[in-house]
């Protein structure tokens, strides 16, 4: 698999799919404290070049067995069905489209035919290169899967990334109640 320094902005770039490694952090206050942090390596992958990703490394495999995958069932509807064309209809459902446009999905991939992506992000770009759409997807213990779909809006990115917020629809943890609300701050993707 390519480094992530081999891709180039979303608009352009010859990888159709990089590795990124990086550190997770949780920490809860209450009603007890807890915290950890643990190294984690996630996979950026164009849902538009599933072909060239699949043939990047033998260690790789798309929607079939192999050292590290991706399977397209493990997100959006889950059926195997095309994740691009998830992304457009929800994009279609904003007014937004992603005609022309590159769609990247940030997730973790499988080892050794095993994943839990707790958090997956989908970024949708217009045709201009521009960043249009985020579809956050967040999932819980229990194999519930629910999507936020957020147009990016005017002022919501800046030099210090994405910042999006969204009520919380989605039960995800006996330790976090249901009136909350999200606050997204994430670096579209580029060299790290």
């Amino acid at each position: 698999m390519p480094h992530p320094a081999e891709i180039a902005p979303a608009t352009a770039g010859p990888a159709a799919a990089a590795l990124y490694v990086g550190d997770v952090m949780h920490a809860r206050l209450k009603p007890m404290g807890h915290r950890f942090s643990y190294r984690v390596m996630s996979l950026l992958i164009d849902l538009g070049r599933l072909d060239q990703a699949d043939r990047l490394s033998p260690l790789f495999g798309v929607d079939r067995a192999a050292l590290y995958s991706f399977r397209q069932s493990d997100h959006g509807p889950r059926d195997g069905s095309s994740l691009r064309d998830y992304a457009q209809r929800c994009a279609t459902a904003h007014g937004i489209d992603l005609t022309g446009g590159r769609v990247w999905l940030l997730c973790y991939p499988r080892l050794l035919g095993y994943t839990f992506n707790p958090l997956s992000a989908y970024f949708c770009y217009a045709a201009n290169g521009d960043l249009a759409l985020v579809i956050y997807e967040v999932r819980n213990t229990f194999g519930d899967i629910h999507a936020y779909v957020l147009p990016v809006r005017p002022g919501e990115i800046s030099a210090a990334g994405l910042r999006q917020e969204q009520d919380k629809l989605f039960y995800v943890s006996p330790f976090i109640e249901m009136a909350m609300r999200y606050h997204f701050r994430v670096a579209p993707p580029g060299d790290s």
